[in-house]
């Protein structure tokens, strides 16, 4: 995982969270998680938007025979990104 912003409180949250062959889904909200700590250590405490148009996200895809990686972006990153809007997500509807 490459991360850019404040190295050490992104670390030490990485290092809480990390999970080893986690999905996509989970490797991108604990990644989020870490940026909005590295933050809010930086902007007194206030949590940062971190959606489409701020995330630079990329995956390492082996299959590929030229480029290493391949992006997501738009509707593909948007629909990874839904449940991180709410914080504190369960993973229930409330509409």
């Amino acid at each position: 995982m490459v991360m850019g912003g404040t190295t050490e409180p992104i670390a030490n949250a990485l290092k809480e969270s990390y999970a080893e062959n986690a999905s996509l889904t989970d490797a991108l909200r604990i990644a989020v998680a870490a940026l909005r700590a590295g933050s809010a250590d930086t902007s007194g405490g206030d949590q940062p938007t971190l959606g489409v148009a701020s995330l630079e996200v990329a995956v390492l895809d082996a299959n590929r025979p030229r480029r290493a990686f391949r992006r997501i972006t738009g509707s593909a990153l948007q629909a990874l990104l839904v449940d991180q809007e709410s914080p504190q997500s369960d993973g229930e509807s409330s509409g």
